[in-house]
């Protein structure tokens, strides 16, 4: 740092990096999920500064540790919400086709269901008020119910021989993963 100091190549943004290099700025989508109350009750030192409008956690394995617990609750609880055999979570952002080959797990997808005739002809009458974005928010709601149907649910016996991913993305939510079966329940169902 000293050397660069000196040639008179440093920023302003460069030298606080060098100063911090651990710490997570605010908008990380951990800290995000996390909550910077819940953080600094567990002891989460912040550094807040005042010209530049902008704070950062300094403590990153407390971060990471956070992250992780509530990942993990919110895994459990979705997994007894919705009667998964198990789950597990992913520290990445993201969760792919190649993430399930690697854990060496098949995919097994929910029984795909059917609306009456009734239901169709106002799945059709609601989709074509969507397209043109006159939808109000009930509309949009039942609309959203009918797609649900139509894609069919997981059956209790598919749920207590698979299980689900959690992961946080960068949008800012839990992301689910379902329909996993690892390879020692590949014959038990």
């Amino acid at each position: 740092m000293l050397e660069r100091a000196r040639k008179g190549h440093l920023s302003e943004c460069w030298i606080k990096r060098e100063l911090k290099p651990d710490a997570v700025s605010t908008g990380d989508r951990r800290a995000q999920f996390v909550g910077l109350d819940a953080y600094k009750e567990a002891g989460g030192r912040v550094t807040t500064d005042l010209f530049a409008d902008r704070t950062t956690l300094d403590d990153p394995a407390i971060l990471q540790d956070l992250f992780n617990k509530k990942l993990a609750a919110e895994a459990r609880s979705i997994r007894q919400a919705q009667g998964w055999q198990w789950a597990e979570v992913i520290d990445d952002d993201y969760f792919s086709g190649a993430d399930i080959d690697k854990m060496n797990c098949a995919r097994i997808y929910a029984e795909p269901g059917e609306l009456t005739e009734e239901q169709t002809e106002r799945y059709d009458e609601l989709a074509e008020l969507a397209n043109g974005e006159v939808l109000d928010e009930e509309g949009t709601a039942e609309l959203a119910d009918l797609q649900d149907l139509m894609d069919g649910q997981f059956t209790d016996i598919q749920k207590d021989h698979a299980g689900i991913v959690v992961y946080f993305s960068h949008s800012g939510d839990p992301v689910v993963t379902d329909g996993l079966i690892k390879p020692e329940d590949w014959g038990s169902g």
